[in-house]
């Protein structure tokens, strides 16, 4: 009995050595994960940059989209988050201000549209058009979306906010959505970045450039990452002429 015992506690002894040295030999594969809030309008080519970059580094992206400011206050309530895609230098400051910006890196550069359905039945050719009372004129909340903010500038900068304030049916709170309003024949335009209007198969005109804005966008790492190696591998990957192919083929335009 005494040697079966001396048996079993060498037995024990080699387990306890030996299998921490076969876990880092061989260490479980535990998938990382990045926490991302992004900006609605970034939908199109996030989602499929998104999957490119997780077959490459098998990492796990989730995503979390939203009017700039919907997702900001998500964020700045909860403290939780890895990366910040932001449409609009207002919040950038914001988060850069209150020391929440780690690392960012300046990746493109929006511009709005005045978007139509294919056929362009009002025949709408410039901005002061949408103060015709046949326009049925929809735009961003102000206080939401960033589109909402650079439409508010637009219309100051040709001196008509008032009066297409006054007539705009409905104020969305994505960009997303003044494009699904259009295609369903709910208004007859609205000023959406370019890329929505591409995306959503849109009819646009450009708008004077007297008039018109550019909002950069800019990918964060935020100070609250948990992941931050992660979070840098995708920052970087949104600079690969991988995922700028993408971009370019959804209508932004890379920085």
């Amino acid at each position: 009995m005494k040697n079966t015992g001396k048996f079993m506690i060498i037995i024990v002894t080699m387990l306890l050595i030996t299998i921490p040295v076969i876990y880092m030999a061989f260490p479980v594969n535990v998938k990382s994960k990045v926490f991302i809030y992004c900006g609605a309008g970034l939908k199109p080519a996030m989602d499929e940059i998104a999957v490119m970059f997780e077959k490459k580094y098998g990492v796990s992206v989730e995503i979390t989209y939203g009017g700039i400011g919907a997702i900001a206050s998500q964020f700045f309530s909860t403290k939780i988050g890895d990366v910040f895609i932001v449409p609009d230098p207002l919040y950038f400051n914001k988060l850069r201000d209150e020391g929440y910006v780690k690392y960012f890196e300046k990746i493109l550069v929006f511009k709005p549209v005045i978007a139509f359905k294919s056929g362009n039945s009002k025949h709408i050719k410039s901005l002061m058009d949408l103060l015709r009372d046949d326009v049925k004129v929809g735009l961003g909340d102000p206080r939401i979306p960033a589109i909402g903010r650079a439409a508010k500038q637009v219309l100051e900068n040709a001196g008509i906010v008032n009066e297409v304030f006054n007539k705009t049916i409905v104020y969305t709170s994505t960009v997303n959505e003044l494009a699904t309003y259009i295609k369903a024949n709910a208004i007859d335009a609205a000023i959406v970045w370019k890329a929505v209007a591409i995306a959503y198969g849109l009819e646009y005109i450009e708008i004077d450039e007297k008039y018109n804005v550019e909002y950069p966008v800019y990918a964060v790492v935020l100070t609250t990452t948990n992941n931050e190696k992660a979070s840098l591998d995708f920052i970087n990957f949104l600079k690969s002429d991988e995922a700028r192919n993408i971009f370019i083929k959804k209508g932004f335009s890379p920085a």
